[in-house]
């Protein structure tokens, strides 16, 4: 357990041999680690045996929300991690409102898999700056794309079909098969096309 605590400086780490405490937390038998949080669940449990890897792994994939939403912050750690990360653009509509459900619930059968990010592009300080990067239309109620790891030139890829749990699982897939196609950040086709032509991934 000590160089799993070794790993992060974001967690207090605390060890116990009293067994109320077992009975009063509700430990199911055969389980030696409970993660405590403040979001969603309030608490996960990890159960059997362990070491150091496994409990490194388990913290790392239950430390966080399930869908970050975006910020400085969040933004240094996906560069520090060198994170793929399912973005999910939207506004705070009933079509935006929807996409969030569908995107959490996909969230939730990919955990540990990749990382899910939402963004208000009403936001002034984050939104916004998503609408200018990716060039998607600020009038979007949901745009969804999946931004590769900095260390390998990172691609974007759109997700375009009907937005489903099952749909967003398949695209998942079809971006680790490298189905998937890319989301070119270019310009729109000029009228006089006489100039040398740059296109940004």
């Amino acid at each position: 357990m000590s160089s799993a605590a070794l790993s992060t400086d974001e967690i207090t780490f605390v060890y116990t041999s009293n067994l109320d405490m077992r009975s009063e937390l509700k430990v199911p038998e055969g389980t030696h680690v409970v993660l405590f949080k403040i979001f969603e669940d309030l608490r996960n449990d990890l159960a059997g045996d362990f070491d150091a890897v496994s409990l490194i792994k388990f913290i790392k994939e239950y430390r966080y929300p399930l869908v970050l939403p975006f910020d400085r912050k969040v933004s240094i750690r996906f560069a520090y991690d060198n994170s793929t990360v399912f973005f999910l653009m939207y506004k705070k509509d009933e079509v935006g409102l929807k996409a969030q459900k569908v995107f959490y619930e996909a969230a939730q059968r990919l955990r540990g898999k990749i990382q899910f990010s939402k963004v208000d592009v009403d936001d002034e300080n984050y939104g916004r700056r998503f609408v200018q990067f990716y060039r998607v239309a600020g009038s979007d109620s949901a745009t969804i794309i999946i931004n590769g790891p900095l260390t390998e030139h990172p691609k974007r890829h759109r997700f375009d079909r009907e937005l489903t749990a099952e749909n967003l699982l398949q695209f998942y897939e079809d971006y680790k098969a490298g189905r998937p196609p890319l989301f070119l950040r270019s310009e729109s086709i000029p009228v006089a096309n006489d100039q040398p032509v740059k296109v940004e991934l």
